[in-house]
């Protein structure tokens, strides 16, 4: 069994306006590559109530620090009471949303060491060392990095 490391346990950023829904996933996206991570999309759903449309997408990229460490980012994109709106600005109309928008941040870093310290009870031993005495050093060794 992998083990993970939690970093990052729901971080939330919350923001009630204007914005542009297309952009701002267009522009988390482009971060999510530009940080070297691989996009996974886990959800994405689109439904209308009646304050408006609700719009939830759930993301899970991952990133390959060694051989077998990953980080892996969990962030969640929750809009809410979302409406249409027509602005002006400088002259120009702009169509673009309001609403609630949420976002839900977490992160962790795994092995993929499946199974291989399991394999004889001397190893167990062994790896109960390494746990207590060097184990904080691997795992927080990339901690900077995952975000």
């Amino acid at each position: 069994m992998s083990e993970k490391n939690l970093i990052v346990d729901g971080a939330r950023l919350h923001y009630t306006g204007l914005f542009d829904m297309n952009l701002l996933i267009k522009e988390l996206e482009r971060l999510i590559i530009e940080k070297g991570y691989t996009k996974r999309e886990k959800k994405s759903e689109m439904f209308v109530t009646e304050k408006g449309r609700q719009f939830n997408l759930e993301l899970r990229p991952t990133k390959r620090f060694e051989k077998d460490f990953y980080g892996t980012l969990k962030i969640r994109l929750k809009i809410y009471n979302m409406i249409d709106k027509v602005v002006e600005i400088n002259n120009k109309r702009y169509s673009l949303n309001y609403g609630d928008v949420l976002f839900v941040f977490d992160a962790w870093t795994s092995t993929d060491l499946e199974f291989s310290w399991e394999a004889k009870p001397e190893f167990v031993f062994l790896r109960a060392l390494v746990d207590k005495y060097f184990k904080l050093i691997y795992f927080f060794k990339h901690e900077d990095k995952i975000l």
